[in-house]
């Protein structure tokens, strides 16, 4: 097998390998151009915090957060005066054999009652897609709340806080501007804005999650 040195594939300016060669190059610049930006804004920019009037009322929990996440839930729930949290979460494909009803709805229920939430004031919202999660887990709740009749003015989702900014958008999107929406970005504990870099999974996290968040401002903008 013979190797094309780059002078040799430039000097053949009329060859499809000429062309394929600067195709790959342009390409590799524009490449590391977005790793560049994400490097530098790629964690600011999804994170998102919004009050609202009435704070720590009726919460949204996504039931498949870690369990750092989920324990400084229950801490906020227990320590406000929270009348209803709803837990949303589609259906599990992993350990169904230790929860029932096989969501992370109710495994998301069942953490924090354990970690002290009363059990009357959990709600389980599950649902049965995959694709979307977040969308969907928007548009499960507002279905609850709609078919229920139930009179809910204001809400905060309390979530990850790499998660809070795509979750605010979604949910915004979904119930319109005739409902008041909080959000809490809550840590991980694994990583943070000055780490997130150093370690593989703040990586792989950060940057799914950049990725997944251009192509949220891309499917609501054209919902």
């Amino acid at each position: 097998m013979r190797f094309f040195s780059v002078g040799e594939l430039v000097g053949h300016k009329g060859s499809k390998t000429f062309f394929l060669f600067w195709v790959f190059l342009f390409a590799l610049l524009i490449d590391l151009g977005i790793l560049g930006l994400f490097w530098f804004v790629g964690y600011d920019i999804l994170i998102f915090k919004k009050t609202v009037s009435s704070p720590y009322r009726v919460v949204v929990v996504e039931g498949w957060l870690n369990d750092r996440v989920l324990r400084r839930v229950a801490d906020l729930v227990n320590k406000g005066s929270v009348k209803r949290v709803f837990v949303v979460g589609n259906r599990m494909e992993y350990a169904s054999n230790f929860f029932p009803k096989h969501t992370f709805a109710e495994m998301g229920r069942l953490i924090l009652i354990r970690y002290g939430v009363p059990k009357d004031k959990i709600v389980a919202v599950p649902f049965d897609v995959l694709r979307d999660r977040t969308l969907a887990s928007a548009m499960a709740l507002k279905e609850y709340l709609d078919k229920r009749h139930m009179d809910v003015h204001a809400f905060e989702i309390l979530t990850e806080d790499i998660h809070s900014r795509r979750t605010y958008m979604t949910y915004r999107a979904v119930f319109g501007r005739d409902i008041e929406i909080g959000v809490v970005p809550i840590s991980n504990g694994v990583f943070d804005s000055f780490n997130w870099h150093y370690c593989s999974e703040g990586l792989k996290q950060v940057f799914a999650e950049d990725v997944a968040l251009l192509y949220y401002w891309l499917k609501l903008g054209l919902r």
